[in-house]
């Protein structure tokens, strides 16, 4: 497809956005393009946008949370066509390492990310490997869509990495956005109790519609204490660590049951620091990092937003159009409204 098409491209970190015109993609044997109807504004962003995580180069496309229409096809592509709704998958994996070869590709050795590596979403039309596509149904809507990817990663965490068991206790420290989708995904897999951690109080009361059934305000009270309290004295089954860092995750291990894990999903700068090893060790103690998500897992979570296992119809905070992005990252950054997800829409 010949043309131009507007995107918001970064060409210095810590400075707006800027909208611009630049040629739609030519797409190589193997790859797609997609018409992008809708993209999440993500925590990854800002890091980016801030100077915290570098890009392959610059001037750079970012937005990794899309959904939208197949409007071209490479020669080398038979399993799709022309027309198609889809979800894309942000990780771009090799498909041949070691960990590609053992389905992990989240961990590939020579992993990249859309809208890091390769310009994003932000656009009117992005290209992606075909592989990287994850079907959309019919009566999912394309905001639904751009939900997909970053429900993947606490599913990735809850479902794969700690193997959540129906009937065992949940506390989920941080209840923005990566810790709404958690308590929906802990509901999902039929915790028992899902106990929801934050110093942020309306976000917590929101924790309640997500499917928290217990609240706990850490600028007011000891955390790890309530959550003895909450479970009889002896803790939780499985503690998801969704903020980065170190006191929450230190807080997270010592809110397990003997026995107990954590799963940190949260990215931060911070070291990790947890306990002595003689309590770590004797309580059999499993600390567990998830990043990510595979492409079978997203059409996972596409199963579970169609069969009605996840209520999503609130996790939408704001829809603004393209032209608006920078006011979206900003309200994203300063958490105006206390947002789940952002979307934006390009056209």
């Amino acid at each position: 497809m010949k043309g131009t098409m507007k995107a918001a491209r970064l060409f210095k970190p810590r400075e707006p956005l800027r909208i611009e015109k630049i040629p739609i993609p030519e797409i190589n044997v193997d790859e797609v393009l997609v018409d992008v109807k809708a993209c999440g504004i993500c925590g990854s962003d800002l890091h980016i946008i801030g100077g915290i995580t570098p890009t392959a180069y610059l001037p750079i496309t970012l937005g990794h949370e899309i959904s939208g229409v197949l409007v071209e096809i490479g020669e080398k592509v038979e399993e799709w066509n022309k027309g198609e709704r889809v979800s894309i998958s942000g990780i771009l994996n090799c498909g041949i390492c070691h960990n590609c070869l053992n389905g992990r590709e989240s961990v590939c050795s020579r992993r990249r990310v859309i809208g890091i590596h390769t310009d994003g979403g932000f656009a009117e039309f992005v290209k992606v490997k075909a592989r990287n596509l994850v079907p959309l149904p019919q009566g999912l809507s394309f905001e639904m869509g751009a939900l997909v990817e970053p429900i993947g990663v606490p599913f990735h965490a809850i479902a794969q990495r700690a193997k959540l068991k129906t009937s065992e206790t949940v506390a989920v420290y941080g209840a923005g956005g990566m810790g709404t989708f958690a308590l929906q995904i802990a509901k999902a897999y039929g915790a028992a109790k899902i106990i929801a951690v934050d110093i942020n109080q309306p976000a917590l009361e929101r924790s309640r519609i997500f499917g928290a059934d217990e609240l706990i305000d850490a600028a007011r009270e000891d955390p790890i204490a309530r959550i003895k309290e909450l479970t009889d004295g002896q803790g939780v089954d499985l503690a998801v660590e969704c903020v980065g860092r170190k006191e929450t995750i230190a807080n997270a291990i010592s809110s397990l049951r003997i026995g107990g894990r954590a799963v940190v999903v949260g990215l931060g700068p911070e070291k990790v620091e947890i306990l002595p090893s003689s309590i770590f060790v004797r309580n059999e103690f499993e600390l567990i990092g998830s990043y990510g998500y595979t492409v079978g897992e997203l059409r996972r979570v596409v199963d579970l937003i169609a069969s009605g296992r996840l209520s999503l119809s609130q996790a939408i905070s704001k829809r603004m159009s393209m032209d608006d992005i920078n006011e979206g990252l900003k309200r994203f950054k300063e958490k105006t409204g206390n947002p789940v997800r952002i979307l934006i829409y390009p056209k």
